[in-house]
C-alpha cells in the first residue's frame, strides 16, 4: 500500500511539472495620441490642483468690508448740516455742493488705508454704502443747484424784471409823450446775471443783462427817408435819457410796412438819413394791400 501511495505521488509531481508556465504580458508601446492626452489631464490635473490652493489660500484670508465708514461718517456730516440748516434757514446751502467731492475723498481714503493697512486680508466692496454715498452727492448737488434755480427761474427774478421794464417805460414816457408820430412802446428786460440785487434799478443794469425796446409808429410816412428821420429823432430822445438798451426797433403800425432796428452799438447810431434810409424794411406784400 506504501508503494502504491509513493507511485501516485510520484506521478502527481510528474504532472504538476509538466504544467508549462504562463509567459509574461508584454507591456504595449503607447501611442503618440495617448501619451499627448495624458499630458494633457497632467496639466489640467496640475492646474486644478493649484487653483484650489490659491482659493484656499484666499478663503483663509479675513474680510475687510470697503466703504461701510465713509458711509457712517458721511451719514453723521449730513446729519450736522441738517440741523445747522433748521436753526439757520436763511443761510443757502451753497455749501453742500463741496460735500460731494468730500465724501469721495473720504471713499479713496478709505480705500487706501485698508489696502496698505491689511494686505493680508480680502476687500469686499458694500455696495449698500456705495448707493447711500452716491445717493447723498446727488442730493448735496440738488440742494445746492435748487436754490440757484428759484433764483434764476424763480418769480422773484420775475418781479424784478417786470418792476425795470415799468421803470424804463416811464422814463422813455416822459421824454417822448409830446412826440405824435408813437403809436405805442413795449419794454422787454432779461436779467443775464445768475446773482442780481433785487432793488437794483435801471442805473444798475449791466452789458450782460438784455434790454429791447419795441416802438410802433403811426403809419403816416411816405417814403423810407421820412420813416428814418422820425426814428432817428426817438433814438436821439431816448439816448439822451440815459437808458440802457441792447436792441431798439421800431416798425409802422396796421400793415407795419416800415421797420428799422438800431442796436447799442456806437457806429450804428452816428448813421445819416440817406443811410438809416437804406437799411429801412418794407413790407411789400403790406404796401400794395
Amino acid at each position: 500500500m506504501n508503494k502504491d501511495l509513493e507511485q501516485a505521488e510520484t506521478m502527481e509531481e510528474l504532472e504538476q511539472a509538466a504544467v508549462i508556465p504562463e509567459a509574461p504580458a508584454v507591456s504595449r508601446k503607447k501611442t503618440a495620441k495617448e501619451l499627448k492626452q495624458e499630458e494633457k489631464e497632467r496639466i489640467q490635473r496640475h492646474r486644478m490642483e493649484k487653483r484650489m490652493e490659491k482659493e484656499a489660500a484666499k478663503n483663509s484670508r479675513p474680510v475687510r468690508r470697503i466703504g461701510t465708514l465713509t458711509m457712517g461718517v458721511a451719514l453723521i456730516l449730513t446729519g450736522c448740516f441738517i440741523l445747522y440748516w433748521l436753526f439757520n434757514p436763511t443761510v443757502i446751502p451753497s455749501f453742500l455742493i463741496y460735500f460731494g467731492p468730500v465724501i469721495l475723498i473720504m471713499l479713496g481714503g478709505e480705500i487706501l488705508y485698508n489696502y496698505f493697512r491689511y494686505q493680508d486680508a480680502r476687500f469686499k466692496y458694500d455696495i449698500f454704502s456705495s448707493i447711500i454715498c452716491f445717493l447723498l452727492i446727488c442730493g448735496c448737488a440738488g440742494v445746492t443747484v435748487l436754490p440757484i434755480a428759484y433764483e434764476h427761474f424763480g418769480p422773484e427774478r420775475q418781479v424784478t424784471e417786470a418792476r425795470l421794464e415799468q421803470e424804463i417805460y416811464n422814463v422813455c414816457y416822459e421824454k417822448l409823450q409830446a412826440n405824435n408820430d408813437i403809436a405805442s412802446l413795449y419794454v422787454n428786460v432779461y436779467l443775464g446775471e445768475v446773482a442780481y440785487d433785487k432793488t437794483m434799478t435801471i442805473s444798475d443794469i449791466a452789458a450782460s443783462d438784455y434790454v429791447d425796446i419795441r416802438v410802433r409808429m403811426k403809419n403816416q410816412f411816405q417814403s423810407k427817408e421820412q420813416f428814418a428821420t422820425a426814428c432817428k429823432k426817438v433814438m436821439d430822445t431816448i439816448n439822451g435819457a440815459g437808458v440802457s438798451y441792447r436792441y431798439v426797433h421800431f416798425e409802422t403800425a396796421g400793415e407795419g410796412i416800415y421797420a428799422l432796428g438800431f442796436s447799442s452799438e456806437k457806429f450804428s447810431q452816428r448813421l445819416s438819413i440817406e443811410e438809416l434810409a437804406q437799411q429801412v424794411e418794407v413790407d411789400e406784400t403790406a404796401a400794395s394791400n
